[in-house]
């Protein structure tokens, strides 16, 4: 909620109805959002999902309590000395270490779990995490790199929540099927409301996103506009799939309604 209200002050400064931003306000709503908002956030829910869905272990809850307060006093501490006056060097680096952290333990994680389970999730997750491994360092070379690191995290999005949201949505959608039918129904199986060949053509539909950081290291008109379809196509794969689920369970419904 902080985040997200630092975020719409400075946005009304850059409006001219504000005070104009300052650019260590810039960098520590920076920061926050990147580290103490969406990598913390998918730690902790990766924590409860990868050992649900990708059959890895689970990350001891004491490891996980030093890794986010160590994160927090990270950000707090480069933050503070940022407003006092500091580069952001300090900030930028305490989000990049948390950052690769994070991706070593979940890398780890995953080479250590059933090879049974290396469906398209396990592949979204490796990609996304490999690139928010090249987007972390990136941090390190001004802002160029931060253009970057920012180009690869457009990419990382997709392959993170929306891998994620393959195996979800199915699932909660099977609960509404058994919810409405009731026993005594055979409900089709997880794995019908969404097959992997769909889930392995949304993760295929990410592979264009490797213009975007194409279009930082060699920006070109042109190729500034071939990624941002890029990812617009991809949310568009993702959206058609997920699509998919509700209109296979609609169908199972008609059938279970129509049946004498």
């Amino acid at each position: 909620m902080a985040v997200a209200l630092l975020g719409g002050v400075l946005a009304l400064g850059l409006a001219g109805r504000w005070m104009p931003p300052a650019p260590a306000w810039v960098d520590v709503h920076a920061g926050w959002g990147v580290l103490g908002w969406v990598i913390v956030l998918l730690a902790s829910v990766a924590r409860v999902v990868m050992p649900m869905f990708q059959g890895t272990a689970a990350v001891d809850a004491r490891v996980q309590a030093l890794w986010l307060g160590s994160a927090w006093l990270a950000l707090l501490g480069a933050g503070g000395g940022r407003l006092a006056g500091a580069d952001g060097r300090w900030l930028a680096d305490a989000v990049a270490l948390h950052a690769l952290l994070f991706v070593i333990a979940a890398l780890w994680l995953q080479w250590r779990a059933s090879r049974q389970r290396r469906g398209p999730l396990v592949w979204s997750w490796r990609a996304g995490l490999v690139a928010l491994a090249l987007a972390a360092p990136a941090l390190a070379f001004g802002a160029r790199g931060g253009l970057l690191a920012a180009a690869l995290g457009l990419g990382i999005a997709p392959l993170l929540l929306l891998g994620m949201a393959m195996e979800i949505v199915p699932f909660v959608d099977w609960i509404e099927l058994h919810r409405r039918c009731g026993r005594g129904v055979q409900l089709p199986g997880v794995q019908r409301l969404l097959p992997d060949g769909d889930k392995f053509g949304v993760l295929l539909a990410q592979l264009p996103l490797l213009l975007l950081p194409a279009a930082v290291l060699w920006p070109r008109p042109w190729l500034a506009c071939a990624a941002g379809l890029a990812l617009l196509l991809a949310w568009l794969a993702a959206w058609s799939a997920l699509r998919g689920v509700r209109r296979r369970a609609d169908d199972f419904l008609l059938k279970v309604e129509y049946r004498p």
